[in-house]
């Protein structure tokens, strides 16, 4: 919930794609199906419990994880980034405009160059990490502390010039 002394001057929002959506679906299924197989004939029929877990777990967040806002906010301090995932907004991940250094724009950002599509790396961990939809324009904002998170945008030059 946002407070009063918080204005979203830009918001982007998009879905990624239903075809690769649904090709990375069937495959991760069919890859743990296969991994439940192997161990189904290698044990009992109990020891399938946790993968059947683990296709719950994972297609749920998946299906969750499937939109994807990003939305510059101005405060008194400055102006925040918010990625919110999801179709009920959660989770979110919220930068303070104390915490951003400088956010460039980036003309060709490559799925290959972070591993894929979708949030891949890792700011705590690799200090880098990329919310990738597809190839083409995006934002790299650096923080404050050295880490850096590429995200594919549309007009990455406008949403870029929101943070100075």
């Amino acid at each position: 919930m946002r407070s009063d002394a918080s204005t979203v001057i830009d918001e982007r929002t998009w879905q990624f794609r239903p075809v690769l959506f649904a090709s990375c679906f069937v495959g991760m299924i069919t890859l743990l199906f296969f991994c439940a197989l192997l161990t189904w004939w290698r044990t009992t029929a109990v020891a399938l419990v946790p993968w059947c877990g683990l296709i719950a777990l994972e297609t749920s967040v998946f299906i969750a994880m499937r939109k994807v806002a990003i939305r510059a906010d101005r405060r008194a301090t400055g102006v925040d980034l918010e990625i919110v995932y999801g179709l009920r907004g959660w989770p979110r991940q919220h930068f303070a405009a104390e915490k951003i250094r400088s956010v460039t724009v980036e003309p060709d950002i490559r799925p290959q160059q972070w591993g894929g599509w979708g949030y891949r790396g890792s700011l705590t961990l690799f200090r880098r990490a990329g919310l990738i939809s597809r190839r083409g324009e995006g934002i790299v904002v650096h923080l404050t502390n050295g880490a850096r998170l590429a995200i594919t945008v549309d007009e990455a030059a406008a949403f870029a010039r929101h943070f100075g």
